[in-house]
């Protein structure tokens, strides 16, 4: 069933029409129903569930308007870029860099809700911890950034430091301001950069 643009044609009786029009609401109510709440689905209807974006181009945006688009950055990676207005490129945004986050105990164990991050390995005591990509996927490459900080909950500052990192993990190293290592009591990790 297709979506008929010229039902009624002009001069039709209604009556005529009934059907086509009927199965035009339906083709309407079907395609709504994609991203929507569908027109007869109650409460709700009309409302937004989600947002399918066909990856497309730059686009064009005016003074006064921003734009959402989805655009091939390499390869078979589509990314989310927010478009400000004008369309000066150098105001594109990229969206979707969230590459992991987790927080972790001085043990290495992660703790509370975790996205893309385990803790694999820790020496106690060492102040080091390695941290490995891949439950959803691996960063794309090396060019990612890490923001990790330590708690200080017994009162001792202490600081991470990236040592290593690669496309399927890093690995931190914790100081205090004495210069020794130290395990923190927790430390909390973000990635920021684009995931495979």
């Amino acid at each position: 069933m297709t979506f008929q643009p010229l039902i009624p044609a002009p001069g039709d009786y209604l009556a005529t029409s009934q059907l086509d029009i009927q199965q035009n609401f339906q083709v309407s109510n079907t395609a709504f129903g994609i991203d929507h709440v569908a027109f007869d689905t109650v409460p709700n209807q009309g409302k937004h569930q989600r947002a399918t974006i066909l990856t497309g181009g730059l686009g064009v945006t005016l003074a006064g308007e921003g734009m959402l688009n989805v655009i091939n950055s390499g390869g078979a990676r589509e990314q989310l870029y927010y478009f400000r207005e004008n369309n000066i490129a150098a105001k594109n945004i990229p969206i979707s860099m969230i590459g992991g986050f987790a927080n972790v105990t001085g043990l290495g164990a992660v703790t509370g809700t975790a996205f893309n991050l385990t803790c694999a390995g820790h020496v106690g005591g060492s102040g080091k911890y390695t941290m490995t990509f891949g439950a959803t996927a691996n960063m794309m490459d090396e060019n990612y950034v890490i923001v990790a900080t330590a708690d200080t909950i017994t009162g001792v500052v202490r600081f991470m430091t990236v040592i290593t990192k690669t496309a399927a993990n890093f690995t931190l190293e914790c100081k205090g301001l004495d210069n020794l290592f130290h395990d923190p009591d927790t430390f909390s990790v973000i990635v920021m950069g684009e995931i495979v």
